[in-house]
């Protein structure tokens, strides 16, 4: 692998980590679910700490910080575990559906168990836009609140109650959770745009011409973003005796695999793909009337936008690297595409 290709890589999975993953915990202007807490102690005279933890911490967020919108669960959920001790209400698709109703930005949800008779807690945060989860527990805003709870005594906590003024969210859990919908998805997509070499080829040939089909299946687009399939690209280069050069021509088609992960977005932007492909490509360089042919490995990483176009299509913009591993002198590249995606 070369040099570039390693950087291609490097790109990839450094854009995956800052876009999914995103900042830290607390960033101005979000609204943020403070979620119901499981009890892993298998002991039903705990299940009232599974809402008294979120209260709590609820209370202490919305006097130490003004820098989001706090929301607290409705109570709600107890009855539903009481009712059916098996129901999950920390599923990744209940979690989609709960944020996605109430327009929320992040859910603060966790686990608990109890030591000396004071709580011990495990502490997440789920991105809805990225879909990821994250450990907070050493988050340094939130660390100060979740010590607190854990210096308090069980029976003083359970006893707590709604104070006034607390914003409260009650969504349909119910149907969340006896309704799961796992979204499967088939992407197709196809575009065109400008393919500019770099290094050595930049002085050898101007930017040349791109164009790309690709399809990605999705099985649980709404659970875990992350798609699989395949993709062909068609790169022409060309150098006309007028630039001082012999009139040269360079034509690639490649066939690889390719790796998506879908950031989900609102409003005007459908969302964010990532994505990573890798495979063969047949190159061909002709010289006057001579040509020279040969099948070399590439990789390519880039990121696109998709923009909502009539009922099921998206318009799309995207960007990345382009390395082919061609001969002694490998073609490295950037390239810019407009494109058409449907699903």
């Amino acid at each position: 692998m070369n040099y570039a290709m390693k950087w291609v890589l490097y790109l990839f999975f450094a854009g995956f980590f800052l876009l999914s993953a995103g900042a830290p915990y607390a960033k101005a202007g979000e609204k943020v679910l403070v979620y119901y807490f499981r009890d892993i102690t298998g002991d039903e005279r705990y299940t009232e700490l599974m809402y008294s933890i979120p209260q709590y911490i609820y209370s202490q967020l919305n006097r130490s910080s003004d820098k989001n919108s706090y929301v607290l669960i409705d109570r709600g959920g107890l009855d539903i575990i009481r009712e059916n001790n098996g129901a999950d209400l920390w599923s990744r698709n209940v979690l989609i559906n709960v944020g996605k109703k109430g327009n929320i930005d992040k859910i603060l949800f966790g686990s608990f168990y109890i030591q000396n008779k004071k709580p011990v807690l495990i502490v997440k945060a789920f991105y809805f836009k990225s879909g990821v989860i994250l450990d907070v527990n050493d988050d340094e805003e939130l660390g100060k609140i979740f010590d607190s709870v854990e210096r308090m005594d069980v029976g003083l906590l359970s006893a707590r109650e709604l104070q006034k003024g607390e914003k409260v969210y009650d969504p349909p859990l119910i149907r969340y959770i006896n309704g799961v919908e796992v979204r499967s998805a088939t992407v197709l997509h196809t575009c065109g745009g400008t393919f500019y070499p770099l290094g050595k080829w930049s002085e050898l040939y101007p930017p040349g011409i791109l164009g790309e089909i690709s399809i990605a299946f999705f099985p649980q687009i709404n659970v875990f973003p992350i798609g699989l399939g395949f993709d062909s690209n068609y790169i022409i280069m060309r150098r006309r005796t007028d630039t001082g050069f012999i009139e040269s021509d360079v034509t690639v088609v490649t066939v690889g695999a390719t790796i998506h992960y879908f950031i989900k977005m609102r409003r005007l932007v459908d969302g964010i793909f990532l994505h990573v492909s890798f495979g063969a490509g047949y190159s061909s360089l002709f010289i006057n009337s001579e040509s020279w042919s040969s099948v070399d490995p590439y990789i390519k990483a880039g990121v696109y936008t998709a923009l909502p176009f009539l009922k099921t299509g998206r318009l799309t913009f995207r960007c990345g690297l382009f390395s082919i591993d061609y001969k002694e002198r490998p073609i490295d590249a950037l390239y810019t595409a407009l494109g058409i995606m449907i699903y």
